[in-house]
């Protein structure tokens, strides 16, 4: 017999818990849950529930194979960053209470996982079933066009020198000839001042070889 039932009665028991804790002592607001393809977030004073929603399509670090997931840009957030970077310990305890732990994916978003073998767990999945991006950079294997627009924007950043802060994380995402890609920004120099400038002039020329759903990620600062 199982020791945890996480079918998706549980897991919207389990949000229900979460969401009434957060309300509870002031840490909802700007703050979403999400679960069993959905996500909560309170708004006008009650929660509102959105659905056909995972996690992975907001914050591409957190779990594919998502129980809950929590993102915060209000209270929580604050207290998660700067208090030890742990999560409040009521929401740990109810987390423990169905044989949980939830782990950063970023200073911004927290997913669930298990704290026990798999084995001891009857669960119901949220899966993200969308494959991943391939990723590319300026001296890696990339279709010829994209190598053509790689080297444009490499040139453009070189000219423009290395200025602005050092940045991480940035990425180019689109999709070319129905396969979702992610570019890294093409410069020399460390700082995003000599990449961001081109970022407009770069999406164009995606446009003009038949890229669709062009977004640009800016990076966080190292």
């Amino acid at each position: 017999m199982k020791k945890y039932i996480l079918n998706k009665k549980a897991i919207g028991e389990l949000a229900e818990e979460v969401y009434d804790y957060l309300d509870t002592n002031g840490l909802i607001d700007d703050t979403c849950i999400y679960f069993n393809h959905k996500r909560v977030i309170r708004y006008n004073d009650i929660p509102k529930t959105e659905e056909n929603l995972h996690p992975r399509e907001y914050c591409e670090y957190s779990s594919k194979n998502n129980i809950l997931t929590i993102t915060s840009e209000g209270p929580l957030y604050d207290i998660y960053n700067c208090i030890n970077y742990e999560l409040p310990a009521g929401l740990r305890k109810i987390l423990h209470k169905y044989g949980l732990y939830m782990e950063a994916a970023t200073s911004w978003c927290w997913s669930a996982y298990l704290e026990h073998d798999e084995s001891e767990y009857e669960i119901e999945y949220d899966v993200y079933d969308v494959p991943d991006p391939i990723f590319i950079y300026h001296h890696g294997e990339a279709p010829e066009l994209l190598k053509n627009i790689m080297n444009i924007w490499y040139g453009l950043s070189a000219k423009t020198g290395d200025i602005g802060c050092c940045v991480i994380g940035a990425y180019m995402r689109f999709k070319y000839n129905d396969v979702v890609y992610e570019m890294a920004p093409c410069s020399p120099w460390q700082g995003e001042g000599s990449w961001t400038r081109h970022v407009g002039t770069i999406k164009e020329l995606l446009k003009q070889i038949g890229a669709t759903d062009i977004y640009w990620n800016c990076g966080v600062m190292d």
